[in-house]
């Protein structure tokens, strides 16, 4: 095809705004992105997560994705690029804006849900966001070693400052010193866990497995 429409299949998001992408894409538009203009019947605590998220997200990341979802219109060429892209379990809302083709919005109330639970519990989100942040941004590993080096070099401030005050002093001066290195090492320990899951990452990806693989494609229904 020339053009794709991915939409969620819990009804949620609205079928009749495909036909508005489609005019959009006629004007030359290659992604049409459907923004939601309410997130539906979501709870408090869901929606305060998923705002944090999409925070975190826009300031590590710099491009703004709120608002965004998986409801959208693209061209076959904006599937060619995602497509040569490869790796497991993209972040596909950013990567369709990352591809940098010209792209225009859309506005959509999310629909309630007729039937069915959300699979989306508070543990898939927190996997999901730190599969997402690590995918396109070094940012944690950056952010803890600094800190490290920093804390580090307090500690080695204060070693230095004891030498030439009274000892009354240095005995204030040592019990900081361990307080920052009990804290140094703290966050040395997320340093090395943060690294670790790149690491995991890196060999998940080198080793190419497939996420799936699939049994039929005649398109036929079959209850085998």
């Amino acid at each position: 095809g020339d053009a794709f429409v991915i939409i969620d299949c819990d009804l949620q998001h609205p079928p009749e705004k495909i036909v508005e992408m489609y005019q959009k894409w006629n004007e030359g538009y290659l992604i049409v992105e459907g923004v939601k203009s309410t997130r539906g019947s979501e709870g408090f605590l869901y929606s305060l997560c998923a705002g944090l998220f999409y925070s975190i997200i826009n300031k590590i990341i710099n491009i703004n994705v709120k608002g965004l979802s998986d409801f959208k219109l693209i061209d076959k060429k904006v599937r060619d690029a995602i497509l040569s892209i490869g790796g497991k379990k993209p972040f596909f809302r950013y990567l369709t804006i990352w591809t940098g083709f010209k792209s225009e919005k859309i506005l959509f109330d999310v629909h309630s849900r007729i039937a069915g639970k959300s699979k989306w519990s508070g543990k898939s989100l927190i996997k999901y966001a730190i599969s997402s942040i690590t995918d396109f941004s070094t940012a944690p590993i950056q952010l803890l070693g600094v800190l490290v080096a920093v804390l580090m070099i307090l500690v080695g401030g204060l070693a230095v400052a004891g030498i030439f005050v009274p000892t009354a002093a240095k005995m204030i001066l040592g019990a900081v010193s361990k307080g920052i290195l009990v804290l140094a090492g703290i966050v040395a320990s997320f340093f090395l866990c943060v690294v670790g899951y790149y690491f995991s990452k890196i060999i998940q990806r080198n080793m190419d497995l497939p996420e799936y693989i699939v049994k039929d494609t005649s398109g036929e229904l079959s209850d085998k």
